[in-house]
């Protein structure tokens, strides 16, 4: 579960459908809001798509550097 940082409401999804009118193809869109504004709670923040948020938190999970000691010491448990 992802709360949001700026009202502490639950992060929902929803899907968008959207027919593209050149070619009559449909795609399909995540995005990801704060649950605060159905609840009436004031929250400033806006919709993200889901790849957006994804990139994000692969970024920083990517900068984490885990000690070796600490990954022998895990082995050896």
């Amino acid at each position: 579960m992802i709360k949001c940082a700026c009202c502490g409401s639950y992060i929902s999804s929803y899907h968008r459908y959207k027919t593209n009118k050149t070619d009559g193809k449909q795609h399909h869109y995540v995005y990801l809001r704060c649950a605060g504004k159905a609840n009436k709670i004031p929250c400033s923040y806006k919709e993200i798509r889901e790849e957006v948020a994804i990139d994000a938190v692969m970024s920083k999970l990517k900068a984490i550097q885990v000690p070796d000691a600490l990954l022998k010491g895990l082995w050896n448990s």
